[in-house]
């Protein structure tokens, strides 16, 4: 009887280290992903943001220079030519892009 006690013992202690052990090696996974994803978003949020600078400088150049050709006095009154329509249509694809196109 003493040795069924000695093994029940024995086997208890070997679960409980083993469950600890795997506990020990979840954590370790779950931080290794953490630290994975932390520095995946801040590559994204960075290519974010510089794709979102040139996006807005382009918009930027292509406002002004659309304001350079309204200045002329024959598209006050008139149609506009090739190179109005060019910038007018460029205006619009910066501005109708959705925000998940990002790559």
């Amino acid at each position: 009887m003493a040795r069924l006690s000695i093994y029940a013992v024995i086997c208890a202690a070997c679960f409980s280290c083993g469950w600890l052990v795997h506990g020990w090696k979840t954590d370790s996974e779950i931080l290794a992903i953490n630290k994975a994803v932390a520095a995946t978003e801040s590559s994204v949020s960075a290519k974010l943001e510089d794709h979102l600078k040139a996006l807005k400088t382009q918009e930027d150049l292509n406002a002004e220079a659309l304001q350079k050709l309204l200045k002329n006095p024959i598209y006050l009154h008139e149609c506009f030519d090739t190179s109005g329509m060019l910038h007018v249509n460029a205006s619009k694809r910066v501005t109708a892009k959705p925000a998940n196109s990002v790559q």
